[in-house]
């Protein structure tokens, strides 16, 4: 991230002095990220001068980038109140916003702003650091004194502002007699000169309309609005939708049916319009009431009066040369509800058929088609289950004869998607569904020239080919379990790719194959290319993030991490400084928006999830001796949440918001469940998912560090891991769904595997283990006690003993299954690691026995007879299953020198790709997918030899 380091005083490259000239540079080198070099500058200059406190900001600051940050606390330590000066305040800002200290922050400005009492832009530094830090009461005393000092109506609204935010708080925190008793009442008496001021201002009226909201005094807000001295013009769209919706909250459906014929006649294409229109038109006809006075234009209360208003919207927008999509969808719309409630019976063939026919006429050769006809296909889809009826309205039987060629091409690819939207290709055999994947590709290959004048970043027309080809090659691995044509696609789909590289759907689709197949490097690098940043981490950084670690892509996870978190970082600080921007420009509404967008961004999945995972991956690979952990946790710079975050209401609407399921496009027509059940089934799985990874951090952090209470972690995770199972078990079950493949990377229905499960069974009691090792007196045990400790032991060891050994033979199968196959799939891979991983855990706990069981060289007897007794239970129970490990890790060692010794040529033939075998394309996707498995399958023996012993090594040295 680079970081925006802004200082008030003029330039330092403009200065002639060459100490500016030489903090310049250091702020140049923190910016591009340079941070090592930077911190290197510091100190040489320092050695020159070590009282100035210009580079010394800067040193704390590249510190704590670079990981110091010990070194940089003790740097800022030295910053008393006397020695801040506006010159490096930026800087020192920065520091504590990367230790997330804002009590310091708000010291630098409140130190700054009391020394200089009359400066208005100090003053308002630090309202805005009040303001962005959540400070509410704070800020609004910083605001009652500068509307003292400075006589301005604008911190008067600040004041307003930040009393209004102080009660949205004590709502949330249950103190609603605080709100509107108190609160409220006040910042509306602060107001209210302001709102008796004519002609009112817009900025005041915005305040106002909030603050009504906040009290629920919705009628007051529709008066507001609707008043003659309202400053928002009548036309204007925004207080057009917001009557409508207040209208809505408030049940008044004659006015919302009339303010949306007002939208509708400005705007025929508005579909927010449509749906209140349709929504209060249903409310009438089931609720006839008298029309108030005063509504115009004249509410419809029945629904030949709907029909009769919405066919002469379509009709008129029938006659345009350009019609707009709105008026033919709401028709249908109009149709469906109707039939829904029962209370109105609609001929399917004279009503909706000729609408369906009229709209793919308009809009059959453009991409929206399908996915605007999606409900409505799906609602009628009894209907349209014969061929020739599918051809009556089919887009490429509506075609002109003097059409231009590349609008045919996109009216077949809308009549081939729509073929699948109806399930035509669900009962295909793997004959039939080669020879239609082949008849797509052949398509695509023929439609390509009519896009050749378009640019690279520009959607061919024949794009849509490429896409089902990729839906189809998935569906028959599906049904054969074979993977040649789902290698086929993957070439296809990167050629398409390459024709059109702005196409987004196809390179997730791509993605999406390619991590089926393992070829985790080649799918990150068309990650990297979709350039959409805030959607890649927040909504669709589930495609990877869930998977990396899951193959063996543990560079890559750690890496994908740092990159989410300084992405979550970074545009937290753009939003803070959006807010403060927002006030100061009197956007008081954007405030309120962009708070809400910097709690999303706290609240996101796969943060935590993505920290979990390389954590665990890190602890792993470093931390081959007990005394190893705790450095080993140095990744967790940002801290995992605790169990009530990730229980809280505002996570599981943030995984929900994730759109999981919508970027499939055929993923709804195979399911007998509506999506929005689906969806909420899979929000509550992988939210259960989410809390289990990082409470089984959290587990290991505490074994390692002591600091937590570890019984309670370990109660926490079997907890959650029930709740996971309990989750899971509620899923949709057809495992031949795509959403089950593609839609989920791996190819099954659950987060965890029953093997997966049980080693995560098996984890979970080893640390419970651990928590019974750690319950012995320090002092030691005799007699009878000593008898109990030792058979509770012997027991404990014996059960997982027990659990281990299936663990272990199941890793052994799928060494043996793996050695077999010329390419693994990510089913494959993810077994492999799930074990190391169980392997690894139980390793870790197995250390902290042995280091609680260490014995000093002056120890009371029955201490040392209690030790070594336990001492000797656990060796003589786990010797065996101890060695095994060094299997497993041959195991490994012997999969990985079978992968670097493949053949690129060998494993093209041996793939059976037929007659694409010969082509350049396909030969460097095998390629590709030997380099990815070499190095997926060298960073798992590199964290298996950490794990596993060599198989000569004795069971005592073990």
């Amino acid at each position: 991230r680079k970081l925006d380091i802004s200082t008030t005083m003029a330039s330092l490259r403009q200065k002639s002095s060459p100490r500016d000239r030489r903090i310049a540079k250091i702020q140049d080198m923190v910016q591009q990220g340079h941070y090592p070099q930077a911190l290197k500058e510091c100190n040489q200059q320092l050695k020159k001068d070590n009282s100035d406190k210009h580079v010394m900001a800067f040193k704390a600051l590249a510190s704590v980038l670079t990981g110091r940050e010990d070194e940089g606390r003790a740097i800022l330590a030295e910053f008393t109140d006397d020695a801040i000066v506006i010159d490096y305040v930026a800087v020192l800002e920065q520091a504590y916003l990367e230790l997330d200290d804002t009590d310091e922050i708000l010291r630098l400005y409140q130190v700054l702003a009391k020394r200089q009492p009359k400066d208005e832009e100090m003053a308002t530094q630090l309202f805005m650091r009040l303001l962005v830090h959540r400070e509410f009461k704070q800020a609004q005393t910083q605001a009652f004194t500068m509307a003292k000092t400075f006589k301005s109506p604008q911190h008067t609204e600040w004041a307003v502002l930040s009393l209004l935010f102080q009660a949205r708080e004590a709502v949330a925190n249950g103190q609603d007699k605080l709100a509107t008793g108190v609160l409220l009442p006040l910042a509306e008496r602060l107001l209210q000169p302001a709102l008796e001021t004519k002609p009112l201002s817009h900025q005041c009226f915005r305040l106002h309309t909030m603050l009504l909201l906040q009290a629920g005094k919705l009628q007051a807000v529709v008066d507001a609005l609707q008043a003659a001295d309202c400053p928002v013009p009548k036309d204007n769209r925004e207080r057009c939708q917001q009557l409508l919706s207040l209208f809505q909250q408030l049940g008044q459906q004659h006015q919302a049916n009339a303010q949306a014929q007002t939208m509708l006649a400005a705007e025929p294409d508005d579909w927010t319009a449509y749906l209140a229109y349709l929504e209060s038109l249903q409310a009438l006809v089931s609720n006839s009431a008298n029309v108030p006075e005063g509504v115009a234009p004249e509410p419809h209360t029945t629904w030949a009066q709907g029909q009769a208003y919405l066919q002469s919207l379509l009709e008129t927008e029938q006659a345009k040369p350009s019609p707009c999509r709105g008026p033919f969808l709401a028709m249908l719309e109009y149709y469906k509800r109707s039939t829904a409630c029962d209370l109105q019976s609609v001929d399917f063939t004279t009503s909706v058929m000729p609408v369906l026919q009229a709209y793919t006429t308009a809009f059959g050769s453009k991409l929206c088609c399908v996915p605007d006809l999606k409900p409505y296909i799906r609602y009628w889809k009894a209907d349209l289950t014969d061929p020739a009826t599918l051809a009556a309205f089919a887009p490429s039987n509506q075609s002109s004869p003097d059409e231009p060629a590349h609008k045919t091409v996109l009216r077949n690819v809308q009549t081939a998607q729509l073929q699948r939207l109806l399930g035509q290709q669900a009962e295909l055999s793997p004959e039939e569904i080669v020879t239609t994947y082949q008849s797509y590709q052949d398509q695509y290959f023929a439609a390509l020239p009519t896009g050749k004048d378009l640019k690279p970043s520009e959607l061919q027309y024949a794009d849509g080919f490429a896409f089902l080809c990729g839906h189809l090659a998935f569906q028959h691995h599906v049904a054969t379990g074979d993977i040649s044509l789902l290698f086929q696609a993957v070439v296809l789909l990167t050629t398409a790719v390459g024709n059109s590289s702005g196409a987004s759907q196809l390179r997730l689709l791509l993605i999406r194959l390619q991590l089926l197949l393992g070829m985790v490097q080649p799918a990150l690098e068309h990650w990297k290319h979709l350039e959409v940043k805030q959607m890649q981490h927040d909504s669709l950084g589930y495609f990877v993030t869930d998977h990396l670690v899951r193959m063996g892509a543990f560079d890559n996870s750690l890496n994908m991490a740092d990159s989410l978190i300084r992405f979550i970082s970074g545009a937290s600080e753009t939003t803070r400084n959006a807010i403060s921007r927002a006030a100061q420009q009197r956007s008081y509404h954007m405030v309120e928006q962009f708070f809400h967008m910097l709690d999303k961004l706290k609240l996101t999945a796969n943060s935590p999830l993505a920290l979990a995972d390389a954590s665990l991956t890190h602890v792993m690979a470093n931390a081959k001796h007990w005394h190893d952990l705790p450095s080993a946790f140095d990744l967790l710079k940002t801290p995992l949440p605790d169990a009530d975050t990730l229980s809280s209401t505002e996570t599981k609407t943030a995984i929900r918001d994730q759109r999981e399921l919508t970027v499939m496009d055929d993923v709804e027509p195979f399911l007998s469940l509506e999506p929005s059940d689906i969806k909420s089934s899979y929000t509550t799985a992988r939210l259960a998912y989410v809390r289990y990874r990082c409470q089984q951090m959290t587990m290991v952090k505490a074994a390692a560090l002591g600091k937590e209470d570890l019984e309670l972690q370990v109660t926490l995770v079997k907890r959650t891991l029930a709740a996971l199972k309990e989750a899971e078990s509620q899923l949709p079950t057809p495992t031949n769904h795509p959403i089950f493949g593609l839609g989920a990377v791996r190819p099954r229905s659950r987060y965890l595997t029953e093997q997966a499960y049980t080693q995560a069974v098996l984890v979970a009691e080893m640390f419970s283990f651990l928590v019974q090792i750690q319950a012995i007196p320090n002092a030691g045990l005799k007699g009878e006690q000593l008898k109990e400790l030792q058979a509770a032991i012997s027991k404990s060891t014996a059960k997982l003993a027990t659990m281990l050994e299936p663990v272990l033979t199941a890793l052994k199968s799928c060494l043996e299954q793996a050695a077999e196959t010329p390419i693994l799939l990510a089913v494959q891979l993810e077994a492999l690691v799930d074990g190391v991983e169980c392997l690894a855990l139980v390793r870790i706990a197995l250390l902290g026995c042995y280091e609680h069981l260490k014995l000093p060289e002056s120890v009371p007897k029955p201490r040392r007879r209690t030790m070594t007794s336990v001492q000797t239970i656990l060796t003589e129970t786990f010797q065996t299953t101890w060695l095994d490990y060094g299997h497993v890790g041959d195991g490994f060692s012997k999969l990985f020198d079978a992968a670097k010794a493949l053949d690129d040529a060998a494993l093209v033939a041996s793939l059976d790709l037929g007659q694409v075998a010969a082509s350049d394309g396909t030969k460097q996707v095998a390629i590709d997918a030997v380099t990815a498995h070499f190095n997926n399958l060298r960073n798992i023996v590199n964290i298996t030899l950490q794990v596993c012993p060599s198989p000569s090594v004795s069971a005592e040295k073990a």
